[in-house]
């Protein structure tokens, strides 16, 4: 990560190489899913999902789906307990997530600005988003206004020290925003937004306290 993000943009997301390029990540990560040793990433998810409270079907939208995906990802790992709806920022994304699930619903929001009304699904699902977003605190206020009982953030990057933002490469040297999240700084911003920690997991067992990736589960009120 660099002291500077004088490259990234916004738009560094809607970069027409990206689509084809991250697919190719994920292919292989469906593969282990369908051979049975799915991604801790997955399951992190998955886990937090399994920890929703009550019975479904619940209304479900992820924010940056990037193709989709997790639309099999849910199905495999939780059953049909929610019914899913995928957003991302790409044309192109979603274009290519269309045409991977097309009995599936895909909307194309800005997590900076989601337009939908407050409380519009059951669960909102956003992972690995936030940290390229420039303005994250203005993302995560967003998805915890259109989540009507839980907010799932997975793969939050953070931190024991101040809150940063760097750059990194997204895919085929596209370069974007890297942030990591001081975690009372985070935990404190979704609090403010009406919600509390009903699950959190660490996703990457290796990582140390200093810097780790979670995966949490939010409840309103």
């Amino acid at each position: 990560m660099t002291t500077d993000a004088v490259r990234a943009t916004p738009d560094s997301w809607k970069d027409p190489r990206l689509p084809a390029e991250q697919l190719k990540v994920v292919e292989k990560e469906l593969v282990m899913l369908r051979e049975g040793s799915p991604p801790r990433v997955y399951t992190a998810v998955a886990d937090a999902l399994k920890a929703v409270p009550g019975s479904g079907p619940l209304s479900l939208l992820e924010v940056g789906c990037a193709s989709g995906y997790y639309a099999e990802v849910i199905a495999a790992l939780v059953g049909d307990r929610f019914k899913y709806t995928g957003a991302d920022y790409s044309d192109a994304m979603i274009a290519l997530a269309r045409r991977r699930y097309p009995d599936t619903p895909f909307l194309r929001l800005d997590v900076r600005d989601i337009a939908l009304p407050d409380a519009a699904y059951d669960v909102v699902l956003s992972g690995a988003v936030l940290q390229h977003v420039k303005e994250w605190k203005v993302g995560l206020c967003e998805l915890a206004r259109v989540a009507r009982s839980y907010l799932i953030l997975s793969r939050a990057p953070l931190t024991s020290g101040p809150s940063s933002r760097g750059e990194c490469e997204l895919y085929a040297g596209v370069p974007g925003y890297m942030n990591w999240f001081n975690k009372n700084e985070f935990l404190g911003l979704v609090a403010e937004c009406g919600f509390r920690t009903l699950h959190e997991q660490q996703v990457y067992p290796h990582e140390g306290p200093a810097r780790r990736h979670m995966t949490f589960l939010f409840q309103a009120g």
